[in-house]
């Protein structure tokens, strides 16, 4: 193929950054392969850059600019269920998921790229830790099922997350112990009525709120309700087989009733 006479410096990045979409990392070419994909001759490129580094530099920072944290802010802003956040932030992951691979790839020995891949992460698991949080889950629990959850992204596919350290697994049974045991909820009207254990064995708590109440509330107010059960003599139905044992609390808006 005869070389090309003239290529601008915009089609060079535009070339190169078009490997990361079709899942390739651009520093796996050598400068020959380039010239032959663009065809022209190594002195194109030297017309354009000070070498290979140069360009590189351009595709990672293009990367940046189309990355899928810009616009976010306001996405995210104009979302109001937690749940509709983390699923539109991984539907964003999806777009860009060959590209997001490639980068993770070359940042394993790329400096520049592994900065990029840090910026990206950063962002995003802001993101997903609000949406937690949201979602009622203190701070370090957030932090931690928000790793979680950033390894199921697409652009975290490669390489592996990192093993979890003691304390971290520590806090992930942990919130698995809590969801395993989480009260259950009914709903009528426009209120629900969540039951949970109550102090004593074979006791149960209702209590009764209005709908849409946030998690960390109703957490809270079932907290106080179990406290209240155990604190009041006379709530505890004696004499009755656990089976067949009613409800020995029951409270509306976290008040006793």
């Amino acid at each position: 193929m005869s070389p090309r006479t003239k290529v601008t410096r915009e089609e060079w990045i535009a070339s190169t950054t078009g490997l990361l979409d079709q899942g390739r990392v651009p520093a796996d070419l050598t400068l020959l392969d380039l010239c032959t994909r663009m065809g022209v001759t190594k002195g194109s490129l030297y017309s354009h850059f000070s070498g290979l580094q140069d360009l590189y530099a351009e595709v990672i920072g293009r990367y940046l600019r189309d990355s899928p944290t810009n616009g976010l802010a306001s996405s995210m802003q104009a979302i109001h269920g937690p749940l509709d956040r983390l699923r539109l932030l991984r539907a964003r992951a999806l777009e860009t998921a060959q590209r997001d691979s490639a980068m993770r790839r070359w940042a394993e020995y790329e400096p520049a790229a592994a900065a990029a891949m840090a910026q990206v992460d950063s962002e995003v698991a802001v993101h997903v830790t609000t949406a937690l949080r949201d979602l009622g889950l203190p701070g370090e629990e957030a932090a931690v099922m928000a790793d979680v959850l950033m390894s199921a992204f697409a652009y975290h596919a490669a390489p592996a997350p990192p093993r979890a350290d003691p304390a971290t697994f520590e806090t992930l049974l942990a919130i698995l112990a809590r969801a395993a045991t989480a009260p259950r909820r009914t709903t009528e009207g426009d209120e629900e009525v969540d039951v949970t254990a109550g102090v004593a064995q074979g006791e149960v708590v209702l209590v009764t709120h209005a709908k849409g109440l946030p998690e960390a509330e109703r957490r809270e107010k079932l907290a106080l309700a179990q406290q209240f059960a155990g604190q009041v003599p006379g709530l505890i139905v004696h004499g009755v087989p656990r089976s067949h044992r009613p409800a020995v609390a029951e409270t509306g808006g976290g008040t006793p009733a």
